[in-house]
């Protein structure tokens, strides 16, 4: 049952605290740290079917020889920037779960010898609310039940709640004695508190039901950490920055798990990967995290001594170069995705937008780009200044050609990642996923894993256009480190739902996302993507041109003088645009390009990898009505240097989503030309953005006169458009550069300790609150002016899913508005009931709470919706209206559990779930009822704004959260004897 301890003593905080800053790694330590898990100490080895126990003499014994053969650390001392000189490995002792005959023999045993030590502990089995489950199941074998040892049932890896429930059957065969023989094996919370203080021991968290992390949902991972941060801080009042997963094997990590860790503020958390550490991890980090740790067994201390020296000759061996060997000390760390290759224009542009604003930033960040081809990005590696790793590209795509039979791509992807995450498989040669890493690729995907920040700028990667790069984008997000950013993304719809669950999973890991165009926003929501998702354009917006001497030399190359105005055509001969007839009718654009001008017009070659523009330009050059007419610029130019000649011209045309965007970024008219339906969610994205209709044309539109009217109707424009683009760049500009700085805000928070107890770390994205920062709500009318209240979605999708219960004689309050909608021919007659005698469509006039008249055992269908709120005496109406409905009758009742206050009528009380079924346990007698949940933290939000429900896309409005509910409903069948 090996479990992390996690401490938290006032020594370790002011370690944390001066730990700010400090680089990935804070040692290294000259040899090596090791982390030594004990469990149990006793005098004797008795009843011990799953190997916890050690003797007191053979920990004794072990403890000596530890001694003599390494240096005994402080768990303060993972916190600290350099290790004390010493020859010796560190080790840290450190022990799980709890057991009371820990405060009995064993830290006696270490304080004797100042040895100081980590002790993770089962909060719920110190509470008795969770007992060891595993001694439970050891104890009902003992006594000859039928109860197989080890976890043939898969205890470890059950919810909580449904392990307590399946392992009270097991509690059903033993005698109360037993059962207290078990609960009495942790000590009380004064006994532990008062005793690890005594002994200088550092208490850690170990969950609340020492429940493997690996397979649970993220809510139950919340609930295991938090409820276990939660009782030691109560009880210590310290928040602990340490924890041990139980159980600790990689099955019982998940990248979910991690995540939870790090969102609750831990810092350190041990697995029991059998492994020595060469170097100390960041606080924080993944590797911290995921940090290995020895089981140690009653086994003798040669034995002992021998296995820790091997480990620690096999971790020299392999030692890590990741960020903390590259970065210099107290420099932060980022890793910079590079769209789909950095090898083209556009991704070249994004690039170096991206990592320019950062340095800008952050002049000291240490920065890393990743690449599918480093060699292809020599030039723009001199450019920027920092060095251009392998990216894991052709890693993933041959985990997928290697998968086996029958799997889905999909799921190798959730492998690899889950192994490279989990396990730290990331030095050369490595086969976790039976796929072994080359050198470079290793180095690349060590900084993508312990950056401080990892940001991907922009790219189409996530659309089935290109899968074999949205299987390698969704393997990054999946094993990036925090914080996460992605901008300027293009995203499109996917059609095979393991691909749109894959995608929901990777962008659930990023802070924040921003995208090109609204529809890459729709389609992020339609596979439920949810926190801040926002449309700001294009990651290169924020490229600055080369400088004008620069752009004036390269003019000069075609023969044009210093303020000489020119037209410019840009065009690659690739996908789309390939073949003899597609050469001419670009010719012939060129021709009128420059007949409607009167221009001389530039060809213009941007750098794209795997072709030479510079050859598709002169063939249609060629094929002109006057051959050699095109100027063509005679060097392929970079994006700064490609910017600065489109800033230039008078007015632009090309088949390039880029030179479309440098247009637009220079105030420049843009004709677009475009084939496929890539390109066209691309374009039409472009022209709302920024509000320029007809910005590009398909090319099978394109005829005689098309382009000579698009250029007279762009010049007669030119003026008030570019007045137009500029104030929309100004905007777009600010969209873009956001998420940059905020990064780098997150980035410098690396490493700057523990959270303020209570708290997790601070938001990674400022909230981009947009037209929601308001004191007031959207809708005064709760969104009916909008369309349909968003409460009222879950109030009519619960009644008419029950319309079947809609029959014979039915009563509703107020009106027939259910009634008549979903009772069609089933209903024989109905009623209303209102406590107001001037409404007209009230058959029934009584108080609901106190009735007179109201009959019993009346009605086959008794409606109540959103009404015992504004009952003071809720149990009694709802208990009446029970009493109203005959035996086998249902009750259909919603009430509300967020809502706004509004004084008319008299508003009482709001729901949850539990409360319900009390009040349905306590006021139906002998009732069968179904109480649900409906609704989650959007559309609460939503509600309480007055929003409608046309606003929230269909998986916005039924994905479920039981931590937010907007509405309860029951649906309460009447038994025949109440």
């Amino acid at each position: 049952m090996a479990c992390a301890e996690a401490g938290s003593t006032e020594a370790m905080e002011t370690h944390v605290l001066q730990s700010a800053d400090d680089g990935e790694a804070l040692g290294p330590p000259p040899c090596a740290t090791l982390v030594l898990c004990y469990h149990r100490v006793r005098p004797q080895v008795a009843d011990d079917p799953y190997g916890l126990t050690i003797t007191c003499d053979r920990f004794e014994e072990q403890l000596d020889a530890l001694a003599s053969w390494g240096r005994f650390m402080a768990p303060a001392e993972l916190f600290e920037p350099s290790a004390p000189v010493s020859d010796r490995p560190r080790i840290l002792v450190t022990f799980d779960d709890g057991y009371r005959d820990n405060l009995e023999h064993a830290f006696p045993i270490l304080s004797r010898r100042g040895i100081p030590a980590a002790w993770f502990v089962v909060t719920g089995a110190v509470e008795r609310s969770a007992p060891f489950w595993w001694e439970t199941v050891a104890l009902a074998h003992r006594r000859g039940h039928d109860v197989p040892l080890g976890d043939p049932e898969g205890w470890r890896f059950l919810p909580a709640a449904l392990r307590a429930r399946r392992l009270s059957g097991v509690e059903a065969r033993l005698s109360h004695a037993d059962i207290e023989q078990i609960a009495s094996m942790c000590p009380t919370w004064p006994t532990l508190v008062a005793d690890a203080r005594r002994f200088g021991i550092v208490l850690g968290a170990h969950t609340s039901t020492h429940t493997s992390l690996g397979r649970l949902a993220t809510a139950d991972i919340e609930r295991e950490v938090g409820d276990s941060l939660d009782a030691l801080t109560r009880w210590t009042g310290r928040t602990p920055t340490l924890f041990a997963y139980p159980h600790g094997s990689p099955d019982d990590v998940s990248i979910a798990a991690i995540d939870g860790l790090r969102r609750a503020g831990l810092l350190f958390a041990f697995t029991t990967e059998s492994r020595a550490m060469t170097a100390i991890p960041r606080p924080g980090s993944r590797a911290a995290l995921t940090a290995p740790r020895i089981v140690v067994g009653d086994e003798g201390a040669h034995d002992l001594l021998a296995r820790l020296s091997g480990l620690v000759e096999q971790a020299a061996a392999t030692q890590r170069v990741g960020p903390e060997r590259l970065a210099g000390a107290g420099r932060s760390t980022v890793a910079v995705l590079s769209g789909i290759s950095a090898h083209n224009l556009g991704d070249d542009a994004m690039l170096v937008a991206t990592v320019r604003d950062l340095l800008t930033l952050r002049p000291g960040l240490e920065v890393r780009v990743l690449a599918e081809e480093p060699a292809a990005c020599r030039g723009i590696e001199a450019e920027l200044g920092v060095p251009v790793l392998r990216s894991p590209h052709d890693y993933v795509q041959r985990v997928i050609a290697a998968r086996p039979e029958g799997c889905d791509p999909v799921d190798a992807v959730r492998r690899a990642a889950h192994a490279v995450s989990v396990r730290h498989a990331v030095s050369p040669g490595s086969a976790a996923t039976a796929v072994p890493l080359a050198d470079d690729e290793a180095e690349g995907l060590r900084w993508l894993l312990e950056a401080d920040g990892v940001i991907d700028c922009g790219g189409a990667n996530l659309d089935s256009h290109w899968l074999d790069y949205f299987y390698e984008k969704c393997f990054d997000y999946l094993v990036a480190a925090r914080p996460l950013v992605v901008t300027g993304q293009g995203i499109g719809a996917f059609g095979r739902a393991e691909d749109r669950d894959l995608l929901r999973e990777a962008l659930g890991r990023v802070d924040c996302l921003t995208v090109r165009e609204q529809l890459s926003a729709q389609h992020a929501r339609e596979v439920g993507v949810g926190g801040y998702v926002t449309v700001a354009g294009d990651d290169a917006l924020t490229l600055e041109p080369s400088s004008a001497a620069r752009v004036d030399e390269v003019l000069a190359t075609v023969g044009l003088g210093q303020g000489e105005a020119f037209a410019v055509f840009q065009f690659r001969e690739t996908l789309d645009y390939q073949g003899a007839m597609v050469v001419e009718r670009f010719a012939s654009v060129v021709d009128e390009l420059g007949d409607a001008t009167g221009l001389p017009v530039v060809g213009l070659p941007m750098h794209f990898g795997g072709c030479d523009e510079r050859t598709h330009l002169a063939a249609i050059s060629a094929r002109m009505r006057r051959p050699g007419a095109l100027r063509i610029i005679p060097a392929e130019l970079g994006a700064r240097d490609a910017l600065g000649v489109m800033a230039r011209a008078t007015v632009a045309c090309g088949i390039s989503y880029h030179s479309a965007v440098f247009s637009l970024l220079s105030g420049v008219p843009f004709i677009g030309i475009y084939k496929g339906g890539h390109y066209t969610q691309k374009f039409d994205g472009l022209s709302q953005l920024y509000e320029v209709a007809d910005l590009a044309v398909p090319l099978d539109a394109v005829g005689p006169g098309t382009i000579a009217r698009a250029v007279a109707a762009r010049l007669a424009g030119a003026v008030p458009l570019r007045a137009r683009l500029a104030a929309r760049n100004a905007t777009l500009l600010e969209a873009v550069r956001r998420p940059r700085r905020a990064l780098v805000e997150a980035v410098e928070r690396a490493g700057e300790g523990p959270a303020p107890v209570g708290g997790g770390r601070a938001a990674v994205v400022p909230v981009q609150w947009g037209s929601l920062r308001r004191l007031d709500p959207v809708s005064a009318d709760w969104g009916f002016d909008r369309g349909q209240p968003l409460d009222r979605y879950y109030i009519d999708h619960f009644v008419a899913g029950h319309r079947a219960d809609i029959r014979g004689a039915v009563c509703e309050l107020l009106n027939r508005e259910y009634t008549e909608r979903f009772g069609d021919t089933r209903v024989t007659s109905s009623d209303v009931l209102d406590i107001d005698g001037t409404n007209a469509t009230a058959t029934i006039v009584d108080d609901l709470a106190r009735p007179v008249v109201l009959p019993r055992d009346r009605f086959d269908c008794f409606i109540l919706t959103q009404t015992l709120p504004y009952i003071f005496d809720c149990a009694g109406a709802l208990a009446h209206a029970y009493a109203a409905t005959r035996p086998g009758g249902v009750l259909l009742v919603t009430v509300p559990s967020i809502i706004r206050y509004h004084r008319e009528p008299e508003d009482h009380w709001r729901f949850t779930v539990d409360s319900m079924q009390r009040l349905v346990a306590e006021q139906c007698p002998g009732a069968r009822a179904t109480v649900g949940a409906h609704g989650n933290l959007l559309s609460a939000v939503g509600f309480l704004y007055g929003l409608a429900s046309r606003e929230l896309s269909a998986f916005e409005l039924e994905h479920a959260d039981a931590r937010f509910p907007l509405v309860i409903t029951a649906r309460i069948v009447k038994g025949h004897a109440s």
